[in-house]
């Protein structure tokens, strides 16, 4: 029965409003490996949401509900069945050669998230090839990321592979001038992916509230800006050491709260009782042009309350910019892609990463957990797919 199956781990894991996928981009994103597989069976294993203690609504984490969708955007009938059902071998043998099989949320399989071997073997039994198509999930030490490898042969497929290229390019060699671009709310969060970048690059714009910690390291008045008083003393040492190198907002756009009206002051001067939510005019300008001047920009995390107009100026303009510029362009992580795609710029750069939490892991460590199973990360499929 396993002999002629290939399993490919994929991320199904969409957004779903009203029934329906909102954003297919997961799905579309691994349709050639499945159809370059197709004259194998091919079984699709992935997750699809998360349940938490207490729930047990077997119908609410089941692909069951997007289905139809699921053959729509693939192009292919599929067969959905359960890990561990008794039959499940002959349900496969019995089903036609050109149709997939899914198994379903792998969330549900006990022993996912502790990386079981009896899971993995269970997994792997069920062919003779495994394919890693789930770029967004294998920094994740889960049975059907990283357990299978133990017991098959295991190949990043398609849509891995150019993410593994994009990233090698954008941050193992990039093309000086080399410009990094983070934001967000905390720098507890992102400090990996400073400590990461800092020795690589040659300009690194910090945006967002994590701007605010380090002004109170230069002991400039932030009012009542988000910050955090723990990594004041970080946020100093890292500008000690790389100073020539980190730029911070010359202007911020402030208020007394996001409903209120604002207006644009010296970042270094923002009264006791506003707080900063964006990014001013002479910072995106200023940092629009440099990245015109770029050979290489890297793009995390907003520049200001994206989501809450009219804060998203500074991010909208410098993503315009960047989308304008000569450089080789690579964005990820959930926010950052939910604002390029809010100001229709998510397919002007060079590459956008499917992964949020995976490109924080990449960005911070250069490698993911699932790149260490890989049998080879390139190789010929002509000669494993038979």
């Amino acid at each position: 029965m396993s002999a002629k199956n290939v399993i490919i781990r994929v991320d199904f894991n969409v957004p779903v409003q009203n029934g329906k996928i909102s954003d297919p981009t997961r799905i579309l994103a691994i349709k050639e490996t499945v159809e370059y597989f197709s004259i194998r069976r091919v079984i699709l294993a992935s997750h699809f949401r998360d349940p938490k203690k207490g729930e047990n609504d077997y119908q609410q984490f089941s692909f069951a509900q997007i289905l139809d969708e699921l053959k729509h955007y693939l192009g292919r009938d599929i067969l959905l069945l359960d890990l561990f059902d008794e039959r499940l071998p002959q349900k496969i043998d019995d089903a036609p050669q050109e149709m997939l099989i899914l198994l379903d949320n792998s969330r549900l399989w006990p022993g996912e998230k502790e990386c079981s071997d009896e899971l993995a073997q269970r997994i792997a039994s069920l062919g003779s090839l495994f394919i890693n198509e789930a770029f967004s999930c294998s920094h994740r030490a889960h049975a059907s990321v990283i357990g299978v490898s133990k017991y098959l042969p295991t190949y990043p497929g398609f849509h891995f592979q150019s993410e593994l290229r994009a990233l090698t390019r954008g941050l193992k060699n990039p093309e000086s001038p080399f410009l990094a671009i983070i934001g967000g709310s905390k720098i507890s969060s992102k400090l990996p992916i400073l400590e990461s970048l800092l020795p690589k690059v040659d300009f690194l714009a910090i945006g967002g509230a994590m701007a605010h910690t380090f002004f109170a390291a230069y002991e400039k008045p932030i009012g009542c800006s988000l910050f955090e008083q723990n990594y004041v003393p970080k946020a100093k040492e890292l500008l000690d050491i790389f100073s020539g190198k980190i730029l911070l907002p010359r202007d911020v756009a402030i208020a007394n709260d996001l409903d209120s009206p604002h207006k644009f002051v010296d970042a270094s001067s923002i009264p006791s009782n506003f707080s900063a939510f964006d990014i001013g005019p002479i910072t995106a300008k200023a940092w629009s042009d440099l990245a015109k001047c770029c050979n290489t920009v890297v793009w995390n995390g907003t520049l200001g309350v994206a989501e809450h107009p009219p804060f998203d100026a500074g991010s909208k303009e410098v993503s315009r910019a960047i989308c304008d510029s000569k450089a080789f362009s690579l964005a990820g992580g959930g926010d950052t892609l939910a604002a390029l795609a809010q100001f229709g710029v998510a397919d002007k750069f060079s590459h956008v990463c499917t992964g949020g939490g995976a490109f924080l892991e990449w960005l911070a460590a250069g490698e993911l957990l699932a790149e260490k199973t890989f049998t080879a990360t390139s190789f010929d499929f002509d000669i494993v797919r038979l």
